[in-house]
């Protein structure tokens, strides 16, 4: 079986120009695997530890840490650079080394093909505007 995950990818330079990159990449993966080779560190970010339907586990690498809060991770998984990823929730990732600020955002999207979609955002309607005569 394999397992499925988006891995949103944002880095911003910390001097001049100070200019931005966003990457999405979608990765099909067994248990084992390494996905997400990052040119700046010239070495694959996760791997695949196990795969349980709705969740899986991944382990990541030692120089990104968890950002806003430990998610459903405990105390001895962080320590071990594991973390527990639910089908559809997104968990981001943060690198702060260099020239450079990176955050890699990872959503688990299921087993085999099972991919979450995500939600259609309508564009928010802008009401025609009053002729003077009709009000």
């Amino acid at each position: 079986m394999a397992s499925i995950f988006e891995v949103e990818t944002i880095v911003t330079r910390w001097d001049p120009p100070f200019d931005k990159t966003n990457k999405t990449q979608v990765f099909t993966v067994k248990k084992g695997e390494l996905f997400d080779l990052e040119e700046k560190i010239k070495e694959e970010v996760f791997m695949l530890k196990e795969e349980q339907g709705e969740s899986a586990v991944v382990e990541y690498d030692r120089r990104f840490s968890l950002k806003k809060g430990i998610y459903s991770a405990n105390l001895d998984m962080i320590a071990q650079q594991v973390i527990r990823l639910h089908q559809g929730k997104p968990v981001e990732f943060s690198f702060m080394w260099g020239a450079i600020g990176m955050t890699k955002k990872i959503t688990y999207q299921g087993m085999n093909g099972e991919r979450v979609e995500k939600p259609k955002v309508e564009e928010p309607t802008v009401p025609e505007p009053i002729a003077e005569d009709e009000l």
